[in-house]
């Protein structure tokens, strides 16, 4: 017979003890909730832990003794759908890399899930998750828009954002100094006398690719240059080819073309160097061309690309600790973590090297450096 109050979840695991994923799915709690009440730690309000108390003592539930067993979460890393899977996209294939890596040196396991229907996909992708994971690692920008975020964090499932923020809610992430990025990459074409720069932009839906764009005004202002919107174009979708094939040939059929570009990625990059060629230009005789990323590919270009290093793997291993913190108790104050970009210069800018402790030379002997002239543009 029924007792009085007991739940059919709590009545069907009658012929078995109890786990800590049970708990999790009756309280309606994540399992790191069930983990943090268990061992008495903070990070949990007053009313989940009550709840959560309760539910385990209806249940019978009692913590294993190895703590070696319990201290294995999964983790779960949302990203939207990209043109290739994300394991082959030469960006985000390095910090789903250093998630994985970092996870496994720690004994974690890690899921990778699609946000399907961008904030319309939130609630069947947290029903899916809830009792079967620990914490979220959400990934990029696009369709995992900022509504989407945060209907994400609501879910009381402990969340990491790497390559992406909300500007105005505090939440857990870790990002590349992209600002800066767009600011080297600009001002190394201006100290080699470029005026006319032309940008290759993205999708403002993706904040990285926005935080460049700012920083290529910031060094135009600190030039006293106005940015030009003709030497801007917009992007185009796949379907019309390589990313910055098409913007690069509008640039060419301008007024008054540039003399240098930059691009807001790689990606964009080689689109903009097969534009380049197509039109019998050289790279960079006729345009310097200086982007962002540095990914494997963009050493072995011809010419070699000059660009400025983001460090992916580094990025999804720190929001790993960032996210095992969190899990384990450790409640410490919402932070954006910021790591730092370099230039990396190599022959498509058109120079061997520029003094600046910011600013990397590679493939370049030492004792060959040389300022640039007119025709190293």
């Amino acid at each position: 017979m029924r007792g009085e109050g007991e739940k059919p979840e709590v009545l069907a695991l009658a012929h078995r003890r109890p786990s800590m994923r049970d708990v999790a799915r009756v309280a309606g709690v994540s399992p790191a909730a069930v983990s943090l009440v268990a061992t008495g730690r903070p990070g949990v309000s007053d009313e989940t832990r009550a709840r959560t108390l309760a539910v385990m003592r209806q249940m019978g539930y009692q913590r294993a003794r190895s703590r070696r067993d319990e201290a294995r979460y999964t983790l779960a890393v949302i990203t939207e759908r990209l043109v290739q899977p994300i394991e082959r996209d030469i960006f985000y294939s390095e910090i789903l890399q250093g998630i994985q890596t970092e996870a496994q040196r720690q004994r974690h396991r890690v899921m990778l899930h699609l946000l399907e229907g961008g904030e319309s996909g939130v609630d069947s992708l947290v029903g899916g998750l809830r009792g079967e994971i620990e914490g979220m690692i959400l990934a990029n920008g696009g369709d995992l828009t900022e509504g989407a975020i945060r209907r994400l964090v609501a879910s009381s499932i402990p969340a990491v954002l790497v390559d992406n923020y909300v500007v105005d809610q505090p939440l857990h992430c870790v990002v590349a100094d992209n600002v800066t990025a767009g600011y080297l990459a600009t001002r190394h074409l201006l100290r080699l006398g470029h005026t006319r720069i032309g940008l290759l932009t993205g999708p403002r839906k993706y904040r990285s690719l926005v935080d460049r764009q700012e920083g290529y005004y910031d060094a135009l202002i600190e030039h006293d240059i106005a940015a030009d919107p003709a030497l801007m174009p917009a992007p185009t979708h796949h379907a019309g080819g390589q990313k910055g094939y098409q913007q690069m040939m509008r640039l060419l059929d301008s007024a008054v073309p540039p003399t240098a570009v930059v691009a807001i990625s790689d990606k964009t990059a080689f689109g903009a160097m097969e534009a380049l060629k197509e039109r019998g230009l050289q790279i960079p005789g006729d345009m310097a061309l200086v982007s962002i990323d540095d990914v494997e590919e963009s050493a072995h270009t011809t010419p070699p690309l000059t660009t400025v290093s983001v460090p992916r793997a580094e990025m999804g291993s720190e929001a790993v600790r960032r996210l095992l913190a969190l899990l384990r108790g450790e409640t410490p104050r919402p932070t954006k973590t910021v790591l730092y970009t370099h230039l990396v210069v190599r022959t498509s800018c058109g120079s061997a090297a520029v003094s600046s402790g910011c600013e990397e030379v590679t493939g370049v002997a030492a004792g060959h450096r040389r300022a640039a002239s007119s025709e190293d543009r």
